[in-house]
């Protein structure tokens, strides 16, 4: 403390004890009416006051980032209370709790040299009653050896096959000093023989790490419980499993790595967290691997923040490739390739709709042969994003399936192809609410019926499908490429429909749709739209010109031109044309509009009416540049224009 006059006065009578603190650069007396005891007068050295109040150590201080060393200690580390607990700290179980706000923290400045590390070696050839501090001392047991280890110390373990063994860890390592397992030489491989019991077991540990390793015929491959910190597990691979491959049921699993594995033939899932209770999982990275022949989900992980998943292959699952699943929040599906699952490809699922799934991102993965549902957002996504990934049927289900409950999706830049439905919201069950979706820029290839959304029984609300591309879709003929059904402000923009299967038919459908319904900027030339029961509009936020065969007129204001499509099929005709009355709205007729003829033959024959006899301006492109074009009026000659360097001519009414 730094304080001017005394740190602490007892003005109450009754007798007060204060212990293990620092006082330095105060006013004296430092107490009154107090009994004090093993009191400091030092400067305690933090690292930047009033910044940081982290203790400088020459042997690790925690800057917020990483572990760092400075040229002096502070007289504050392992200078408090012998009796207090310290086993948070990262040098446990060396010296004392340190005095200050990070003591018995995983913050807490490390105050003496590296602990003594020792180098253990287990053989097949071994003995547990050797020392094990070297290949001919080695142990037998790969349980000995993790039952004796302490932190810093690494455990070698030679090539070999060591049948029956269960390993439980005894100790955690520390921040500085963990405990490591890993191969001497080739794969060491525990062989658990009749498929019972479980490989390497690891309950309320921390900084423990484990490589080089192959797991087989056990019941579970490696078990994790309870609060579990700072684990990682590299570079093995686990086969043969009745149940489990990695089970971490309902353990809290923190700042963990599982990476560079194999997971292979499995009766259970590959990877589980299928969570019964855990208070805090979070930050857990599972990277580069290979699962396959799965009977359950690839990997399963429920109830925790900050799960990243990354560069892997999953194959030939029964269940979900990977499933993210309830209240599991913040979390990142990417450069994964799942190939044949026997139900979805990748999905994000809360099936009692009580424990939602918030802000998840789906990016950059390939799912080809999903059984049901390529990505599929199911009954509690919220707030996810899912961009540039690649989905390949048969079978033919659904690219991306958002339905029951969710708010909040962006799907963009993916690739659908082959699949029943293509992207697809659905509302349809009773009481389901899917809001604010958002589809841009998606390319989907030859689904059988359509992509849209259906809210029948449900609220399908706020849904918009912007600059995609439909490519032979709807195939059946019985639906249109873009449907929907009963949903609440839609918006259809910029969508284009390629070679469809069945052109007579609309590539556009709205049925029962309510509130603003909106169909904007059709980018192909002709495009046929059907509205049943529903009043929707037509528009073209640059004013462009085109012919409609519908029951009501077209309009052009200044900031657009619309048609008011209401229970009827019409056929849209784009021409390359925009039209841009100063004030008020115009009707625009085209009689003949074409580019191609030679020079000097009409290019436009057109009828234009304005409420107020304003001014209309017209711009043509995709013209040759410099050629003349006759323009015509009513079917009389109106002008002749000769187009820019760019292809445009601009004339008015």
């Amino acid at each position: 403390m730094n304080i001017s006059g005394s740190c602490v006065q007892n003005e109450s009578g009754i007798n007060i004890n204060v212990s293990y603190n620092d006082v330095y650069n105060c006013g004296s007396p430092y107490f009154v009416g107090v009994t004090a005891t093993n009191t400091l007068e030092k400067d305690p050295l933090f690292a930047d006051p009033p910044n940081d109040f982290h203790l400088k150590s020459e042997y690790g201080r925690w800057n917020g980032t990483d572990w760092v060393k400075d040229a002096t200690t502070s007289p504050c580390i392992d200078a408090g209370d012998p009796a207090d607990d310290y086993s948070n700290e990262p040098d446990y179980p060396n010296g004392k709790i340190n005095i200050g706000a990070y003591g018995n923290t995983k913050e807490a400045s490390i105050g003496s040299p590296s602990v003594s590390s020792n180098v253990y070696y287990v053989s097949t050839s071994g003995n547990d009653t050797n020392n094990g501090t070297t290949l001919k001392t080695a142990w037998r047991h790969i349980y000995y050896a993790a039952s004796k280890a302490q932190p810093g110390d690494t455990i070698l373990i030679v090539d070999g096959v060591y049948k029956d063994e269960h390993v439980v860890f005894t100790n955690s390592g520390n921040a500085t000093h963990p405990i490591v397992m890993k191969a001497y030489n080739g794969t060491p491989t525990l062989d658990g023989v009749d498929k019972t019991g479980v490989g390497i077991k690891i309950a309320d540990k921390s900084y423990i790490e484990i490589y080089g390793l192959k797991i087989k015929n056990y019941d579970i491959g490696i078990k994790g419980e309870g609060i579990l910190q700072n684990i990682t597990i590299g570079n093995f691979t686990i086969e043969d499993i009745k149940s489990e491959g990695l089970n971490f049921d309902s353990a809290s699993l923190q700042n963990s790595i599982i990476t560079n594995f194999i997971i292979r033939n499995t009766g259970g899932r590959a990877i589980s967290h299928y969570d019964f209770g855990s208070t805090d999982c979070h930050d857990v990275e599972i990277s580069h691997f290979i699962i396959k022949n799965i009977g359950s989900a690839g990997i399963l992980w429920e109830n925790a923040k900050r799960v990243h998943i990354h560069h892997g292959e999953i194959h030939n699952t029964t269940g979900d490739g990977i499933r993210l699943y309830k209240n599991l929040n913040s979390s990142v599906v990417e450069h994964v390739l799942v190939n044949k699952t026997g139900w979805h490809g990748i999905a994000i699922h809360d099936p009692y709709m009580n424990r939602p799934c918030y802000d998840n991102i789906i990016r950059n993965c390939e799912v080809i042969g999903a059984s049901h549902g390529a990505i599929n957002l199911h009954s509690g996504a919220f707030n996810t994003t899912v961009e540039n990934c690649t989905l390949v049927g048969p079978p033919y289900t659904v690219g991306i399936y958002f339905h029951n409950r969710g708010e909040g999706l962006i799907a963009r830049n993916n690739v659908i192809k082959n699949m029943l439905r293509g992207i697809y919201a659905d509302a349809y069950s009773n009481g389901s609410v899917i809001k604010n979706a958002v589809f841009v820029n998606n390319t989907i290839y030859n689904d059988i019926e359509y992509s849209g959304g259906d809210g029948q029984n449900g609220l399908l609300e706020n849904i918009s499908f912007i600059n995609n591309t439909f490519i032979n879709c709807s195939s059946d003929g019985s639906y249109s490429a873009l449907s929907f059904w009963y949903g609440k402000n839609v918006m259809l923009k910029g969508n284009r429909f390629i070679n469809p299967p069945h052109p007579e038919e609309p590539q556009i459908q709205v049925k029962y749709c309510t509130g603003d319904v909106i169909i904007e900027d059709l980018k192909d030339r002709v495009t046929k739209i059907r509205a049943v029961s529903t009043s929707a509009e037509v528009r073209f936020t640059d004013g462009k010109v085109f012919s409609e065969n519908g029951i009501n007129t077209p309009y052009w204001h200044p900031d657009k031109s619309n048609y008011s499509l209401v229970n009827e099929t019409v056929r849209f005709i784009t021409h390359n044309m925009t039209a841009v009355p100063s004030s008020g709205y115009a009707t625009i007729t085209v009689n003949k509009f074409n580019t191609s003829l030679p020079q000097g033959e009409i290019l436009v024959n057109f009828t234009s009416n304005t409420t107020n006899g304003t001014n209309v301006v017209f711009i043509v492109g995709d013209l040759i540049p410099n050629k003349y074009y006759l323009i015509r009026k009513d079917c009389n000659s109106f002008t002749t224009k000769r187009a820019d360097s760019t292809g445009h001519i601009t004339f008015s009414n």
